[in-house]
């Protein structure tokens, strides 16, 4: 999401992962879109709908994935 350092992927037509920075690390949250509302997010997702979006690399994905902070 522009803007934000967040990065999203869709996982599936009701599924998408997010990562989220903080500090040195990376929180990750998987996100099953059984409301609507969420839906519709994923559909703005894929289209990029009003900008807030844009498609990363997938290098940038995997970066961030590598500093998922793990709990002990």
């Amino acid at each position: 999401m522009k803007g934000t350092g967040r990065l999203f992927r869709i996982d599936g037509p009701r599924r998408f992962s997010e990562l989220q920075p903080l500090g040195k690390h990376w929180l990750m949250h998987e996100v099953d879109a059984s409301a609507y509302p969420e839906q519709v997010r994923v559909q703005e997702m894929l289209l990029c709908a009003g900008g807030a979006y844009e498609i990363a690399e997938a290098g940038e994905w995997e970066t961030a994935l590598s500093k998922v902070h793990k709990p002990l």
